[in-house]
Parts: C-alpha cells; structure tokens; sequence
C-alpha cells in the first residue's frame, strides 16, 4: 500500500538545516476504515492541497500495524486523559439532541466516572483496531505541527468543519453514537497537536524520536532522502543509510 502513496512523496523537500523539530515536524495517521473504504483518496489530495499552499511538504509514508500495548501505550501516556476525554463526552452528550440524551442516560453513561467513560474509548479501540493497517504520513516545513493540526478537525466529527477532513469525510457518526453503539469513533485520522504529543507518537509507534526524521535530509541531497527515511522508519541505522547511498 506504500507504494500506492509514493506519487504524493515530494522529492524536493525545503531547505531542513533551520527546521526546528518542536515545531516544524508533524505527522498525520490515516485510520484502518478510510484506507478500507476509498476515503483515504481524498483524504492524501485534500493533505497534498494543504501542504502545497502553506509551503509545507509530505517527506514519508509508513504503512503499520497498531498492537494492543500500542494502542493502551497510546493512553497511558498522558496523566489524567481518561478523566478529561470523560469529561469532554459528557459535554456532547448534554449538547446532543433530546433523544440520544435520554438513550445515554438509559444505559447509565452519564453516571458513570469520568475516568471510566474515558477507559471506554480505549477499549472500543481495542475491540476494533488491533492488527489493522494505519499509514503515517510525515510532513516538514516551517509551523508544520500547528499548520497540520488545524485541518484535523473536531474530535467530534459531527461537529467538525467543512474545511478539515474530518468535516469533510467523516461518516457523520459522533462521540455519543460511538459510546451508544459500541463502535470506534470515524475521526479518520490522528493528528498530534503538540510537540509533547508527537514526541510520544513517534517513539512508541517507530522506536525513533522527532529529531531523527531530519537527519537524512541535513546529512545527504534531496534525491536520496525518501528511501532514507523509509529505511529509518525500519529502524536501520541512519549511518548505515548514509554511507551505502
């Protein structure tokens, strides 16, 4: 499936010996169902529009396979993020319709702990999403993490503009349809927001750090960089990759 994705890889990176990796790198995971379904098509042209007109440049794309301890690591990693995504599915099953209100209700979610509303996430997640393929997609240039994370869209997708993808894509199931019927919620793709974010997307999912994705195209030419970084996305050694271009 990589090499359906290489014709959007832009060979002429800009210029990286002044990108500073805290906040000029980003990464955008497209999830299991829009590379099922079709979507993922629109999803790479809407991201390719997107980097072309904030001068911003797709460098990779790694094709994966999400595990148990990757998804529970994922969490796990941030103090207090089951007791804040509780708090936020509360939030939007107040400010959903009467209907769904009273059906969640029903089945006792708005009783619940907000830690445990949040463990409930995860755990639909990991029903639904072990062992399928995701694909990373890295992207380079100047704010990159802010210019990319603003296309994402809501958490909620019903409430996500029609600008990001997720506005634009997303089957129209939400938060509260998601915690009602057991199913992960369509957010299509995940886009880390912070440097603290992608920090620890980055180790868990790769084993490599942030920083390491820049040094094949400070180190070599252009021409060469896309199938160093795919070798460093494999964990070989970056100067291994160097001395045998």
């Amino acid at each position: 499936m990589e090499k359906q994705y290489q014709k959007y890889i832009k060979k002429n990176s800009p210029g990286c010996d002044a990108l500073d990796c805290t906040r000029d790198i980003s990464m955008v995971i497209i999830k299991p169902e829009p590379l099922e379904d079709g979507r993922a098509q629109g999803i790479m042209e809407m991201l390719e529009s997107h980097c072309k007109s904030n001068n911003l440049a797709i460098i990779a794309a790694k094709e994966f396979v999400l595990s148990e301890t990757d998804i529970t690591s994922h969490y796990l990693a941030y103090e207090g993020k089951f007791e804040t995504m509780g708090k936020r599915i509360i939030n939007y099953i107040n400010e959903s319709g009467p209907e769904k209100r009273a059906l969640a209700e029903s089945m006792g979610l708005t009783s619940l702990p907000y830690e445990r509303l949040g463990r409930m996430v995860m755990e639909i997640e990991l029903k639904h999403l072990v062992g399928k393929k995701e694909l990373a997609l890295f992207i380079v240039g100047s704010n990159a993490l802010s210019k990319i994370s603003g296309i994402r869209g809501d958490s909620d997708p019903i409430s996500a503009g029609k600008d990001t993808i997720r506005g634009r894509f997303s089957s129209g199931m939400g938060i509260v349809d998601m915690m009602i019927e057991g199913r992960p919620l369509d957010k299509l793709v995940h886009v880390p927001e912070t440097y603290e974010e992608l920090y620890n997307d980055i180790t868990q999912m790769f084993g490599i750090e942030p920083k390491d994705i820049l040094k094949p195209l400070k180190d070599i030419g252009a021409r060469e960089e896309t199938a160093l970084i795919h070798n460093l996305l494999r964990n070989e050694s970056i100067n291994d990759n160097i001395n045998n271009a």
